[in-house]
């Protein structure tokens, strides 16, 4: 009994180091949407994204006017590798968290293109705009510079 329990104490203080030395750096970013759909981040701020999956939802987001795919885009103007690569995303869960809030809080106004723009100051130097259209989720983005922080900001906020 003495050996299997302390078996499993190292096993837990082990995956314990995993995770503590496997924690993504602060400016890190997310590429989870550049994995899930395949594609090739060509460094330039645009991905490579296959034709045959551009159209495929890679996650959906909730909000008080209906749930809203975010697809996984032409990896340059659209979807959620542009976003994910162009727009710096630290991680997914701060980034819907941040789409959710803005459009569940800002008025959509219709843009000469048909899609519908959200923009939400989250702070002072911090404005979102997310761009909705019949597709879903086009694009989302903080202004300025340090987008990581802009992002996690958004979403506590």
């Amino acid at each position: 009994m003495t050996t299997r329990l302390t078996t499993l104490i190292l096993s837990a203080t082990a995956a314990i180091a995993l995770l503590l030395v496997a924690s993504p750096p602060a400016g890190a970013k997310a590429s989870d949407a550049v994995d899930a759909c395949g594609a090739i981040d060509r460094g330039d701020l645009t991905a490579t994204v296959p034709l045959e999956v551009q159209s495929n939802i890679f996650m959906t987001v909730t909000t008080s006017h209906g749930p809203f795919p975010v697809r996984c885009g032409n990896g340059v103007t659209a979807g959620a590798v542009h976003i994910e690569v162009k727009h710096r995303v630290p991680n997914w869960g701060d980034a819907l968290s941040c789409i959710k809030k803005v459009i569940d809080r800002a008025p959509g106004q219709p843009n000469r293109n048909g899609k519908t723009n959200y923009e939400l100051a989250v702070a002072p130097g911090n404005v979102f705009t997310v761009v909705r259209g019949d597709i879903g989720i086009i694009t989302a983005y903080p202004s300025g510079g340090d987008l990581e922080n802009k992002w996690r900001q958004c979403s506590v906020s």
